[in-house]
């Protein structure tokens, strides 16, 4: 019988594997898709070795630095920008970054001014009542602050493209980031859009693998599990059976309820699975011809269908631009046209010869992009995901303690939650 069955091989699933075969356990990973790493995937793309998931690194991340520090990864940052457009009242305004930041900081000030509050210890959020503010959607806190349309607009605009449906989302995953930075929300967002891994987040997962001596299988889709008391059973999708003394479950929210959990859960981690979290926007890279003054663009909900626009690199002659739009928006990701019309509202100019990227919410093992909580979610749901059912425990970005959806917390998560198997299982031996 096996230690420990890990399902799902991302970026957490890898680290667990990892970590309890460094301590003698035998494992074996259960990986749906073709290959390893989940949402922490970068590949050849438009001349470029390019980021389809998961992005930015920060030495303030301590598990992913590490990590990239351990193994020699090399970090750069992207170009800086020169120009900041930003639309309100459905107009477009530029100005010098500088100016920018000068309209959103009234505005982001009080949008976080209660963060250390209401998250004072934020690697547990649950050491304050969060109840309340839980259930305070992004649009309750934006309508509520004392300032101006446009100023409005910006701290929408600024925070659209992490939350992608802000009627829906808590305002309380923004202010728990914005607690980790002791509530330096300008530290919070350079932190989140600056440094890049040089060689890809391919080559961090692909390091970490190394690492491990778990069998990890590929296309190999997990149907049902159940506790049977003494073990753990997992049965695949094409029939084979996998018993173990612990269960690792280690895949996104959204694609949780793809799994039938037949000795059952309790109904609030059965509850979240089912329904999911609503950010289900999209990622898109975008090769424009000759080199475009680099800028960035941010567009509240409701005033276009991109929400954020950066240039990132030069490819040869070429500008390499990433954006970030909504499944629900007019233009799809697709659409090479659409999305041309879209950046020619900031540059007229501009000339797109190449797009590309990968549709994370058609994804069946993934369902949407990095996760915001909906409303009540993080006090109500989540809690239970924190403790083992039974001989089942639970990792993950998206549930992580510290940085929840971020790369570093995905790493946290498997860390720990490994740790602890590794505790349950040689107390279970005395």
């Amino acid at each position: 019988m096996l230690d420990v069955v890990i399902v799902g091989g991302g970026l957490a699933g890898i680290t667990a594997s990892r970590e309890v075969t460094q301590q003698g356990l035998s494992a074996t990973v259960l990986e749906a898709r073709d290959r390893i790493g989940g949402r922490a995937w970068s590949e050849e793309r438009l001349g470029l070795n390019v980021e389809l998931g998961g992005n930015f690194v920060h030495w303030t991340n301590s598990f992913l630095w590490r990590e990239a520090r351990r193994h020699g990864l090399r970090i750069a940052k992207g170009l800086d920008a020169e120009r900041i457009y930003w639309v309100t009242c459905n107009q477009v305004k530029s100005g010098t970054p500088e100016e920018f930041f000068e309209l959103l900081r009234p505005g982001m000030d009080q949008m976080v001014a209660d963060a250390v509050e209401h998250f004072p210890y934020p690697y547990d959020v649950y050491t304050a009542d969060i109840s309340q503010v839980d259930c305070e959607s992004f649009t309750e806190r934006i309508n509520r602050l004392d300032l101006s349309e446009e100023q409005r607009d910006i701290v929408s605009a600024i925070n659209a493209y992490g939350s992608q449906d802000q009627d829906k989302q808590s305002v309380s995953q923004l202010l728990r980031l914005t607690s980790l930075y002791s509530g330096a929300w300008e530290t919070m967002f350079m932190a989140g859009d600056t440094w890049r891994l040089v060689d890809g987040t391919t080559e961090l997962v692909q390091a970490i693998a190394a690492e491990s001596t778990a069998d990890v299988r590929i296309n190999t889709p997990v149907a049902t599990i159940e506790d049977l008391g003494d073990s753990v059973r997992v049965v695949t999708d094409s029939g084979e059976e996998l018993t173990a003394r612990m269960a690792i479950v280690a895949v996104p929210i959204n694609a949780a309820g793809e799994i039938d959990f037949v000795s059952g859960l309790p109904e609030p981690a059965q509850s979240l699975f089912d329904n999911g979290h609503s950010n289900r926007g999209y990622k898109v890279w975008i090769r424009a011809r000759g080199h475009i003054e680099p800028f960035r663009a941010h567009v509240p909900h409701g005033q276009g269908p991109l929400n954020l626009i950066m240039t990132e690199y030069r490819v040869d002659d070429d500008t390499l631009i990433v954006a970030f739009g909504n499944v629900d928006s007019t233009v799809e990701m697709t659409d090479q046209a659409a999305l041309q019309e879209a950046l020619r509202r900031f540059v007229p100019d501009i000339e797109v010869i190449a797009i590309d990227g990968h549709d994370w919410a058609s994804d069946k093992y993934a369902q949407g992009t990095w996760v915001m909580l909906d409303t009540g979610q993080l006090s109500q749901n989540l809690p239970v995901l924190r403790h083992p059912h039974g001989r089942l425990w639970f990792a993950g970005g998206d549930i992580a303690d510290g940085f929840p959806s971020w790369m570093d917390g995905a790493i946290e998560s498997g860390t720990l939650t490994a740790g602890s198997v590794v505790k349950a299982l040689a107390s279970a031996e005395t």
